[in-house]
């Protein structure tokens, strides 16, 4: 539904955050957004802005929007081709989830990248055995790919 984005929408706009920022890609269709995640300072992002893509469903907040990041990241949580593991996005999802719920648990995982996190279990299986050479590899792809 659109007035639920919209009234989010607005809600967004009246606290705005210093970690992401995100809003229709144009006027003429709120169900569309773009926005970035800013990597959190002490990590191997840092520096970093992480766009993303997030289409609502026609149901929205039934149905939880698709993200989809647009930059990449070296990191065990996402996938190259921008999928990545939120269980607030599948098995979490409620219509009481706010956007600005989506909007903070974005910055959190890339901001505490873990070797549970088994989505991309290469990388999540590097920062588990060997923790610098992960961090050294994730600092250049935020220099390569988000700055």
């Amino acid at each position: 539904m659109t007035n639920a984005v919209k009234r989010q929408m607005a809600d967004l706009a009246k606290a705005p955050s210093e970690h992401y920022m995100a809003r229709p890609t144009n006027d003429s269709n709120v169900l569309k957004w773009d926005g970035h995640i800013c990597g959190a300072v002490g990590t191997p992002y840092e520096g970093g802005t992480f766009k993303f893509d997030m289409d609502f469903p026609a149901d929205f907040p039934i149905r939880a929007p698709k993200v989809t990041f647009k930059t990449k990241i070296y990191h065990p949580g996402f996938l190259p081709d921008g999928d990545m593991c939120l269980e607030l996005l599948k098995k979490e999802w409620t219509p009481k989830t706010k956007i600005k719920d989506i909007l903070d648990a974005l910055y959190s995982l890339i901001a505490s990248p873990s070797p549970d996190m088994t989505l991309n279990s290469a990388v999540s299986d590097q920062l588990k055995n060997t923790p610098a050479e992960f961090e050294k590899t994730a600092r250049e792809w935020t220099k390569q790919f988000a700055q």
